[in-house]
């Protein structure tokens, strides 16, 4: 109020012959409108973008979640596209989630941290709420990016329903498996024209019951504080490549709460990003840090957390997380016991199913021998290299 008041009485001083007639009037205004116009940050153009509609309509749309799509979209292929996805959804409920759900209210301890980092998770929100439904936070974080919520409106008709096909091909996948692989990401995440990553993420909403309430996209600063996009600062729409239309999109922020509006607003940050040693980059690290200590979880994520080329991230979950869940691409006991650790293992592993180093895999299957056989009515994440599921609980010895 005072930086105001000073503003107008400089105002007033090259205007005395007006100063007794208007000057009351002035002060109104400018008290009214001086937050507005004193500010470049809050023009129109620079204002943060909030993607909220648009979330809103992927959610009707792609999701199949609500009533309500625009006209546009209320045609025979749209209702093709929401049986396909219905019968999917089904299938995953009374299967794998329906087996899941009793077994993690078990195992997940009740005083497990609110807050999650899921690294190597590749679009898969759908898992991390089946783990952690009480979660406030969540971090995700992978090489795909979160795309351009404006797609869906801005596309011919004919090329939304080629990308959602391609997109729910990959949910399919997603709910049949439990796991993306990295061929088929690169596909309808990276090159596709429409959002993959947060219709990934919506579906996700829709089979758990909730649904989305704001969308924003971010960078961080030097300090790993999140800093919010301004409109201004992304491109319109059809300039430029999909591939660098969607980078500028990668890290996204989705807020979302109970279907009804009920309960809290539970934030989901989407980050892409590489985490190898020669990439990994200090302001996400510092934002990782700044979190203090949490909960995790990772699967199918190519057995990256056993190589050297990946032990900065690595050394990172050995110093902040208290519990992990994984598969046997976690955590490996050489690394896990002296940070502190224990592990309890689940199901059965015998060997990987991708060309690893000999030495690491005899790490883990002499873990799942030396342990009693512990049962696992699903699969989570690769199964070993003779079918068998198996699932890794990590957790410090406190």
């Amino acid at each position: 109020m005072a930086t105001v008041k000073s503003d107008v009485f400089k105002l007033l001083k090259c205007f005395d012959c007006l100063r007794l007639l208007v000057g009351v009037t002035v002060l109104g205004a400018c008290i009214a409108l001086g937050p507005l116009a004193g500010t470049a940050a809050a023009r129109p153009a620079d204002a943060i973008a909030d993607f909220s509609t648009e979330a809103r309509t992927l959610y009707r749309v792609a999701a199949c979640a609500s009533a309500g799509a625009p006209a546009r979209y209320a045609g025979a292929w749209s209702k093709h596209h929401c049986a396909r996805l219905a019968r999917a959804i089904t299938r995953y409920e009374r299967g794998w989630l329906a087996r899941a759900r009793p077994f993690f209210s078990r195992v997940v301890p009740k005083k497990v941290s609110a807050t999650i980092v899921y690294p190597f998770a590749g679009g898969d929100l759908l898992t991390a709420l089946a783990v952690f439904p009480n979660m406030h936070e969540l971090t995700t974080i992978s090489m795909e990016p979160a795309g351009d919520p404006r797609a869906l409106d801005h596309l011919a008709l004919r090329r939304v329903r080629a990308e959602l096909v391609s997109l729910r091909h990959g949910i399919e996948y997603l709910l049949r498996v439990g796991f993306s692989a990295t061929v088929n990401l690169d596909q309808i995440m990276v090159k596709s024209r429409l959002p993959g990553q947060l219709i990934f993420s919506l579906v996700a909403l829709r089979v758990h019951g909730y649904e989305p309430v704001s969308l924003r996209y971010f960078r961080f600063r030097a300090d790993g504080t999140v800093r919010y996009l301004r409109r201004s600062e992304l491109p319109a729409f059809g300039r430029g490549s999909t591939h660098a239309r969607n980078k500028r999109f990668g890290n996204m922020e989705l807020g979302f709460r109970r279907r009804g509006g009920k309960g809290r607003t539970i934030v989901y940050r989407h980050v892409q990003a590489n985490l190898a040693n020669k990439y990994l980059a200090k302001p996400l690290m510092r934002h990782l840090r700044a979190k203090g200590h949490v909960a995790a979880m990772t699967k199918a994520a190519s057995y990256l957390l056993w190589c050297r080329k990946f032990s900065r991230f690595r050394r990172y979950l050995l110093r902040h997380v208290d519990w992990m869940v994984s598969d046997a691409s976690g955590l490996l006991p050489m690394h896990a016991r002296p940070a502190g650790f224990r592990q309890r293992t689940y199901g059965r592993f015998e060997g990987v199913i991708l060309n690893i180093a000999r030495w690491l895999t005899k790490d883990a299957v002499r873990l799942w021998r030396s342990q009693p056989r512990r049962k696992l009515p699903f699969r989570f994440g690769y199964p070993d290299d003779k079918g068998h599921s198996n699932l890794l609980i990590t957790y410090r010895k406190s």
